[in-house]
C-alpha cells in the first residue's frame, strides 16, 4: 500500500473517533488560522497552542509544549489538525 494512502486511511480511522464536542472545538481553534499569500500559517500563539491538546489526545501523545521551538513542529500540528478537519467533513458526505 503506497504510504499517502496508508496516511490517509490512518487519519480517516482517527477522524472516526473524535468526538462531536472536541470536533466543535477543533473547529473552532482551526477557524481562527489563517494562511497568508505563500501559504504560511497566520497565528496566535494562543490558538495554536489551543489545538495541542486535541492534538496530544488523537494524533502524538509525545508533543511537548514547546511546539514554537523548532519552527516545523508548530507547522506540523497545524497540518496534522486540518488534515484530521477534512477527514471528518468528508464522514458527513
Amino acid at each position: 500500500m503506497p504510504k499517502l494512502k496508508k496516511q490517509n486511511s490512518k487519519m480517516k480511522d482517527i477522524a472516526e473517533q473524535v468526538s462531536i464536542e472536541d470536533m466543535n472545538a477543533i473547529d473552532i481553534a482551526l477557524s481562527k488560522i489563517k494562511k497568508d499569500a505563500r501559504g504560511r500559517f497566520m497565528y496566535s500563539k494562543h490558538d495554536a497552542l489551543a489545538l495541542l491538546p486535541f492534538f496530544n489526545k488523537y494524533i502524538d501523545p509525545k508533543v511537548g509544549k514547546n511546539i514554537f521551538g523548532c519552527g516545523g513542529c508548530v507547522d506540523k500540528v497545524m497540518n496534522k489538525m486540518f488534515q484530521l478537519q477534512k477527514e471528518w467533513q468528508n464522514l458527513t458526505k
